[in-house]
């Protein structure tokens, strides 16, 4: 088993101060320093701090008022959109939880007004600048995936909007009644509760308590309890936020999306398709002419055979296809441990020939990169956004329109 195996639990200090985390140059002055000369080999000395986790405290303190900052430059009338973006192991722990897999780094905001976004690619539309942040995001948050010999993980990106458009009934205290979920106690009994009763009685607070009261009591709990209550958060949600990341779900999302169900696509399809020799009158009418002589019958039985074999052979071919897909895009674990693999399009685009040959400079599509902003985020403050969600809803900032 690998050292970067992810069935091996390090604890994250183990890859921090470890032969490719940041802290590696680290070490002990002994004596004063000495101010070296031009041609001497010199290292820079830095100020105490507390401990070294306070350097990460700080950028990560100046990356949230930075994100503010590009917020106020960027154009409002274009409207701004914004996502979480995910990261997870290559090779993940198959008995994890799709919120274990899946850990919560960073949220984006991205000035891109009414067009349409394929999260799936998202990524590609982002500029050097904002993937190196949403790689320092991942790196502050999952070190085991970062600070390796060779980093490589995967990043998913997930709106916004939908969410806490549909979160908003839920913690309504009007409307909240109508939606009960299951709660499982310490002592094994199944209670009904509403959604956000559920998340007070997970994490021990009183429902009129102040937000950071529930933030704080989040943070005390063990890694077994967040992982429960994250669970109860986002399975009782409408949306899937952490749905199942193959092809087969692009699909279905794209055709909810669109307003276009596959059972009418099949059926536009096998009306393109369809020719006379497939309708049971046709054959009907032709048997009726053939009884006449024996000749017209050898040929019309020579041409139903042949023309059975044909549609044998377009049946077995669509199986085929059919089965190849569900295979690959229908199973998550298809992709696990896999690098992405970026087509010869792609390579042309960016300027290069065979064998990843510099050929000439990329051009790049206008419109292609959009300005994003980006700030940490985890599951703490997914929490803190739902309990201050609540709160504006209970004094009538958002929701309730009479």
């Amino acid at each position: 088993m690998e050292q970067d195996d992810p069935n091996l639990k390090h604890p994250y200090d183990w890859y921090k101060y470890g032969e490719f985390g940041p802290y590696s140059w680290r070490g002990v002055v002994l004596g004063d320093p000495i101010r070296g000369r031009f041609s001497d080999e010199c290292v820079s000395m830095i100020g105490e701090v507390k401990d070294l986790e306070e350097w990460e405290k700080i950028e990560q303190h100046e990356m949230a008022t930075d994100f503010q900052k590009r917020l106020d430059v960027m154009d409002k009338n274009k409207g701004l959109r914004y996502f979480w973006v995910f990261v997870r192991h290559p090779k993940w722990r198959v008995s994890d939880l799709p919120w274990q897999q899946w850990t919560l780094v960073c949220e984006v905001a991205l000035e891109a007004g009414d067009q349409r976004l394929d999260k799936w690619t998202l990524m590609g539309r982002l500029g050097n600048k904002a993937r190196a942040m949403i790689t320092q995001c991942a790196a502050w948050m999952r070190p085991d995936i970062i600070y390796v010999k060779r980093p490589v993980y995967q990043c998913r990106f997930e709106p916004q909007d939908e969410f806490f458009r549909a979160l908003t009934p839920l913690l309504d205290p009007e409307t909240e009644a109508d939606f009960l979920f299951e709660l499982e106690t310490d002592d094994g009994r199944v209670e009904l509760c509403t959604y956000f009763g559920g998340l007070c009685k997970i994490v021990r607070v009183n429902p009129k308590a102040f937000v950071d009261d529930v933030v704080k009591a989040f943070d005390k709990l063990s890694d077994e309890k967040k992982a429960k209550c994250l669970g109860f958060l986002l399975d009782n949600h409408p949306v899937l936020l952490l749905h199942p990341y193959t092809k087969e779900w692009k699909v279905k999302l794209e055709e909810m999306e669109l307003e276009i169900s596959g059972d009418d696509e099949l059926g536009i399809k096998e009306e393109e398709d369809s020719s006379p020799e497939e309708d049971v009158k046709y054959w009907d009418e032709e048997f009726k002419k053939a009884l006449s002589s024996n000749e017209a019958m050898e040929k019309l039985a020579k041409r139903s055979v042949e023309i059975s074999n044909k549609f044998y052979e377009k049946q077995m071919q669509a199986m085929k296809k059919e089965t190849r897909g569900s295979s690959a895009d229908g199973d998550e674990l298809a992709m696990r441990g896999r690098r992405a693999k970026v087509s010869r399009d792609e390579w042309k685009l960016l300027g290069y020939g065979p064998y990843k040959k510099k050929v000439k400079k990329s051009k790049i599509p206008p419109g292609l990169f959009l300005r994003a902003a980006v700030r940490p985020f985890t599951y703490r403050n997914l929490v803190k956004e739902i309990v201050l969600t609540r709160h504006a809803i209970v004094e009538g900032e958002i929701g309730r329109k009479k």
